[in-house]
């Protein structure tokens, strides 16, 4: 099986591309400036000569506070990003892995969340992650 990681420099993504190193998997790790997810044809360029089995996203926009200023910056990553990974991904029948956030949710609550409780994004970087969810389906 081969896997590409995306945001590969990142906490996330480093430590994904680690684990796969640890059991042996054929894996790409690629930073922003190696596969920019905002581009279309960087996504489709990567994903075609590569040619995975799986997609890995750990390509995000994370600063939190910042997303409320850089608006169109978190949202082009976080959500075209993922749109454009998954149009790769069917196109040449792989598999996308997309990570998200406990930031969906509205952060009420004394319980661990499970994947089908209700969301509730509270902030621009919350409402993109929850977008990109959407847009990976």
């Amino acid at each position: 099986m081969r896997v590409l990681v995306t945001g590969a420099c990142g906490q996330l993504g480093y430590a994904v591309s680690q684990e796969l190193a640890v059991r042996g998997t054929e894996y790409l790790g690629l930073s922003a400036l190696e596969m920019d997810v905002t581009d279309q044809a960087s996504v489709q360029k990567r994903l075609r000569a590569y040619r995975p089995d799986v997609v890995i996203n750990c390509a995000a926009y994370t600063k939190v506070d910042q997303a409320e200023d850089d608006v169109g910056e978190c949202w082009a990553v976080n959500v075209n990003g993922v749109q454009n990974l998954a149009v790769g991904c069917g196109e040449i029948g792989a598999k996308l892995v997309h990570l998200s956030t406990d930031y969906v949710f509205s952060g009420e609550g004394d319980q661990p969340y499970a994947p089908d409780d209700c969301v509730g994004p509270l902030c621009v970087y919350a409402q993109s992650k929850l977008a990109g969810e959407l847009a990976a389906r």
